[in-house]
């Protein structure tokens, strides 16, 4: 359907009436990235690269070692004796009223261990959640800050295996 923009208000009516018996419901794209932030899914692009291995992004349970033969399976063998530079992690952000976006350095002291690669607010917890890209040499028991304009936000590392989209 082809129309001009004059006619938005009336074709929005028109699509909401029409997907009533489907439950058809608006829904913005970053209502849709909050869902996936809070169901703990990775997404490709968005939370790691090409670059990155499953070892270093928590999707090592994904791989199938056992399979005789696959593309790659000796650089995989290669990559998970070896450490990673990185590792992805989830982090809980203490205050409930702090949001941060995504790019935001994370800091342990005055030391930055990486950055934010996506985030949004989790209304089961009640807070804040933070994918990071971080250095190795974080571990569980640190508190981490989340600088977000200039302001620093305390944050905990939460453990858990994330799905992918």
């Amino acid at each position: 359907m082809i129309t001009t923009s004059d006619q938005g208000l009336n074709l929005w009516d028109l699509l909401i009436e029409q997907g009533q018996p489907y439950q058809l419901i608006a829904a913005g794209d970053r209502a849709l990235e909050n869902l996936r932030i809070e169901s703990f899914s990775l997404k490709s692009g968005k939370d790691f690269w090409s670059e990155h291995h499953p070892y270093e992004v928590n999707l090592h349970e994904m791989v199938d070692l056992t399979k005789p033969v696959f593309i790659g399976k000796e650089a995989l063998l290669d990559r998970q004796r070896k450490d990673s530079e990185t590792v992805l992690a989830t982090l809980i952000l203490d205050d409930p009223s702090a949001i941060v976006m995504g790019y935001e350095p994370v800091f342990y002291g005055e030391t930055a261990l990486g950055f934010v690669t996506s985030a949004g607010y989790s209304y089961s917890l009640g807070k804040g959640i933070v994918y990071t890209l971080l250095s190795q040499a974080v571990h569980e028991e640190m508190v981490l800050e989340v600088e977000y304009f200039g302001q620093r936000y305390k944050a905990k590392m939460m453990t858990h295996s994330p799905a992918v989209v």
